[in-house]
């Protein structure tokens, strides 16, 4: 059986792995999907992003782009790139490779019986700092909120459209993943957990890895907010 599916983009400053990403969807998508659409969020790229993003609209019409006037975050680019969503299923990927796209497929068993498929991810990270503050926070989203996933913050999601609308998002950073979690869980919904080998990625410095610091108090502080707006 196959399946119709949104594929949200979030990029900034994504010029040398672009092109590539989206020509990977797009060849995988034509063959495995009844249907589909790509929606690149562009958070205000200052590089070629822009123009590269526009070329791949006019060449495609199942790709739309919606570019923000701010950089605002990586939540903040989701939330809107959710917001425009038209297929049954929505699966959000990452502009620099960190699974093979041919690993969707493990999530089509499962559809019909999940209302989300989340990935957990296995393979050597960047660095080990990298990998320390993801265990730390993996343990502490898990403790705070009761979470029983084996990776928070890994970028293979996929959500059945209808379920994502009544999803209380409102993260405009980080936390974006933990809150997806979070809401599909206090929602009572059933979400299968996928292996997902995570890849090290090529091009470019990693958005996470240069701002480790103003990105663990971002993530900190929407989580404080969460726990007040919800009253943990």
């Amino acid at each position: 059986m196959k399946y119709k599916f949104s594929v949200i983009v979030p990029i900034y400053n994504e010029e040398k792995n672009l092109e590539k990403t989206i020509m990977d969807l797009i060849n995988f998508l034509e063959k495995e999907c009844e249907d589909y659409e790509i929606i690149i969020v562009d958070s205000n790229s200052n590089d070629k992003s822009e123009i590269i993003s526009k070329m791949l609209c006019k060449k495609y019409k199942k790709i739309r782009v919606i570019r923000q006037k701010e950089k605002k975050g990586i939540g903040n680019g989701l939330r809107e790139g959710y917001a425009n969503c038209k297929m049954e299923y929505v699966w959000y990927r990452d502009a620099d490779f960190p699974y093979k796209v041919s690993e969707l497929k493990k999530s089509f068993p499962y559809l019909k019986d999940y209302d989300a498929v989340i990935g957990y991810k296995s393979g050597k990270r960047e660095n080990l700092f990298r990998k320390i503050i993801s265990v730390i926070y993996n343990g502490l989203i898990k403790t705070l909120f009761n979470l029983k996933f084996k990776d928070i913050n890994y970028s293979y999601k996929i959500i059945r459209n209808d379920v994502l609308k009544k999803l209380d998002l409102r993260s405009d950073g980080w936390f974006i993943d933990a809150e997806i979690l979070i809401e599909l869980k206090r929602g009572g919904y059933k979400v299968k957990q996928v292996h997902v080998p995570y890849t090290i990625r090529k091009c470019d410095e990693s958005k996470v890895s240069s701002n480790y610091i103003q990105g663990i108090y971002g993530i900190l502080k929407e989580m404080l907010k969460y726990i007040k707006r919800k009253k943990f």
